[in-house]
């Protein structure tokens, strides 16, 4: 079921029942094909990872702002946190991922 994101840290994601994504790397930008709302998006390398860890996993928030600012090696936890909630939001709002209740 999907859920609203009230506490953001609380959310757990996956992506989109049904949405098939095509992936492309052109340069340093990935573009993604949804063949489930026939629409293109092109994403910055971190966009795509995170994208890609939520569809072919499912995650928390907090379990993956862990991962990923570990595999990044980021120093700056707070600032990092608010751009990977902001990317999760703009994922959700493409249609290309989802919250859901636990």
């Amino acid at each position: 079921m999907a859920a609203a994101i009230d506490d953001p840290d609380l959310a757990r994601w996956r992506g989109v029942p049904g949405a098939k994504l095509h992936w492309r790397l052109w340069g340093d930008q990935y573009v993604v094909y949804n063949s489930g709302s026939a629409n293109t998006h092109v994403l910055d390398a971190i966009t795509a990872f995170v994208l890609h860890q939520v569809v072919e996993r499912g995650y928390g928030t907090r379990e993956l702002f862990r991962e990923t600012r570990a595999l990044l090696q980021l120093d700056d936890a707070e600032g990092f946190q608010r751009k990977l909630e902001a990317t999760l939001r703009q994922l959700q709002e493409l249609g290309l991922i989802e919250a859901v209740t636990p």
